[in-house]
């Protein structure tokens, strides 16, 4: 029995089993027009291995036999340049990234031999506007076209027997699960009484100004375009295109996990009501406006907070100047101020204890920040991005520091004590460092 081997042809690379097929498994980076033969040595040229044309930025237009069947994991991403693709007429499976990144991609037309795609195939395909599935494809990863801004519409046959498309939102065949909203849709979205949603179904959509349910919808009600529990007790989504305030009526005792959640990271519920967002991302927020008989949030300012301003739950997107937190917090959440550009200046109060994950993440306009000695732990990607960021005084000896607690703050310096946990941190991420009594 032959073994295989690798054979080259010109500026690309293939795996040869011999008596049986041929995939391509790699390329010469700096190529910009190639066609892929359907035979190599008289055997059918049947895939595309994992990362063949990865990175290949000056690929603009390919060519692939009818014969493959199969695009490996990561096989064009990275095409910058790759703005049409024809896909074979024999293609079964694309897998996971396969076409991630690849930015001027336009739109994709899949054939009817097409069943699966894989895990973020089309992640960050931003040029990506349309999507035609054909009669065959049955299985579309819920991330498959994560990171889509410019889409527009699915498209599906009627002899498809998996998915459906209406108003170019993806649903599954009759209709019952709503599996993917383009996330360029302005336009409300209607849940009908027998229609449900999969977690990611409405991820980046930012223009989405409402959504409202069927008033004999089992599980969800809306008013003004939010979505809530049946009873009208759990505000379960706030559409990311509302942009004016949103009102919390007494009734509304618990936000879900998901409800105030841009990019859809696992959070988790905590007790007494207090929510734990892994990621806000509160960009897109508007204010809040809480009703004093509320007996689990309020708001400052149209800033959120659990009942007892205990907890600094959310700011809103268009926040501008210095955010004074009440003396009674003693814990900012997940996220919790994360991508709100115009905060150019926040006041912690002594008392503070938790600066969690991503609290602060994408502040950018943030310049300097003062740590209490209250603080005992700053989260994870606390300080994410925050590019403008040049000081922050911590007060505390033995404070926790997420590793990535001050990524991306390039011109950062940490004032602390000496001898303290967090001189020991800026010592260990290269970051300057400074006594604290040298800032005092």
């Amino acid at each position: 029995m032959q073994q295989e081997k690798t054979l080259s042809i010109g500026p690309v690379w293939y795996r040869m089993i011999p008596d049986s097929h041929a995939e391509v498994i790699g390329c010469l980076p700096f190529i910009e027009n190639i066609t892929i033969p359907p035979m190599i040595e008289h055997i059918p040229v049947t895939g595309i291995a994992e990362q063949a044309f990865a990175g290949c930025s000056a690929l603009s237009r390919i060519t692939l036999p009818d014969s493959v069947g199969q695009i490996g994991k990561e096989a064009f991403r990275g095409c910058e340049k790759l703005r049409t693709f024809r896909f074979p007429n024999q293609l079964r499976i694309l897998e996971e990234s396969c076409f991630a990144q690849c930015f001027q991609l336009r739109n994709a037309v899949f054939p009817d031999t097409l069943e699966t795609v894989g895990a973020y195939a089309f992640k960050d395909c931003i040029s990506l506007m349309e999507v035609s599935l054909g009669k065959g494809c049955r299985e579309i990863a819920p991330t498959a076209f994560q990171e889509c801004p410019s889409l527009t519409a699915f498209h599906v046959p009627q002899e498809n027997e998996f998915f459906s498309a209406e108003e170019g939102i993806l649903y599954n065949y009759d209709k019952t699960m709503l599996l993917r909203c383009p996330e360029t849709r302005d336009r409300a979205v209607f849940l009908d009484a027998d229609t449900e949603f999969i977690p990611d179904a409405f991820d980046r959509c930012m223009k989405l100004p409402a959504i409202y349910a069927d008033d004999n919808h089992p599980t969800y009600g809306s008013w003004d375009g939010v979505l809530y529990d049946k009873e009208g007790t759990t505000l379960m989504m706030l559409p990311q295109g509302r942009r004016k305030p949103l009102q919390l009526l007494e009734c509304v005792i618990d936000i879900s996990e998901r409800a105030l959640d841009q990019s859809f990271v696992p959070v988790m519920q905590v007790a007494d009501n207090v929510i734990d967002f892994a990621w806000i991302d509160c960009c897109s927020l508007p204010r809040f406006e809480v009703s004093e008989y509320n007996p689990a949030f309020s708001d400052v300012d149209g800033v959120l907070y659990d009942k007892e301003q205990t907890v600094l739950i959310a700011c809103y997107g268009a926040f501008h100047g210095t955010l004074v937190l009440p003396e009674t917090v003693t814990m900012i959440d997940c996220g919790a101020v994360s991508g709100c550009g115009g905060v150019t200046e926040v006041i912690l109060p002594e008392g503070l204890f938790l600066i969690d994950h991503a609290a602060f993440a994408s502040c950018t306009a943030l310049r300097e920040a003062d740590i209490p000695q209250s603080v005992t732990t700053i989260g994870d990607e606390a300080f994410l991005s925050c590019f403008s960021l040049e000081a922050v005084r911590i007060a505390g000896m033995d404070v926790e520091i997420g590793a990535d607690a001050f990524l991306g703050c390039l011109n950062l310096t940490i004032y602390a004590p000496q001898g303290s946990t967090a001189e020991a941190y800026a010592k260990e991420h290269e970051i300057p460092f400074r006594c604290l009594e040298e800032a005092q």
